[in-house]
């Protein structure tokens, strides 16, 4: 019984030393930056970048601002009897926004958290068409509101680094009739 106890003993102490080592220090800054991509609607996915500077004010609540940009190509040709018709467009969008994050730390390596960001975005779209010999252009840009809300969970790697395994957001941009998703992974530093 002796035997067991002590055993049971090193067994607990080796637990609890190993929780107190994962233990997680609020980092007051994050900065991420990595690969987002955002799907627009069943024939258009936008690729691109985004970075992320958070603000940690405790252990479950920080500011969040966020810029990304992201890119989307076309060139497609068709031949029929004695036509010949190119379809080219390019489209470039970027998003900055702001907002709250919340997330829930314990005494693991994996960080949930869920967010809401609030601010703009621009889009440029060109497109080309050119049938036989001649060719038609146009060009519009806007700008408008954006909204994005998601969850994501951050993977710590040290202290100084963690791996944004997902993060999945419903993105709103005003004026554009789709229901767009988002997904971004990359690498977070602390400091």
């Amino acid at each position: 019984m002796h035997k067991l106890l002590r055993f049971v003993s090193i067994i607990g102490f080796i637990l609890i030393s190993s929780v107190a080592i994962f233990a997680q220090e609020v980092p007051k800054y994050e900065l991420f930056t990595g690969y987002s991509a955002v799907r627009m609607n069943e024939f258009t996915t936008y690729n691109g970048l985004a970075m992320a500077l958070t603000r940690n004010f405790n252990k479950s609540f920080g500011m969040v601002g966020e810029i990304a940009g992201y890119s989307n190509s076309k060139d497609d040709i068709f031949t029929f009897n004695d036509f010949f018709i190119r379809s080219k467009s390019s489209s470039k969008l970027f998003t900055y926004m702001a907002g709250p994050r919340f997330s829930i730390r314990s005494n693991s390596r994996f960080t949930p958290y869920g967010q809401a960001l609030f601010g703009g975005y621009r889009i440029s779209e060109n497109f080309s068409s050119q049938v036989n010999s001649s060719t038609f252009k146009s060009k519009n840009v806007f700008n408008s509101f954006a909204a994005t809300a998601g969850a994501g969970v951050d993977i710590t790697v040290n202290k100084r680094i963690s791996v944004k395994a997902a993060q999945i957001d419903y993105l709103f941009l005003r004026k554009t009739n789709n229901d767009n998703l988002r997904v971004s992974s990359g690498l977070a530093f602390k400091f």
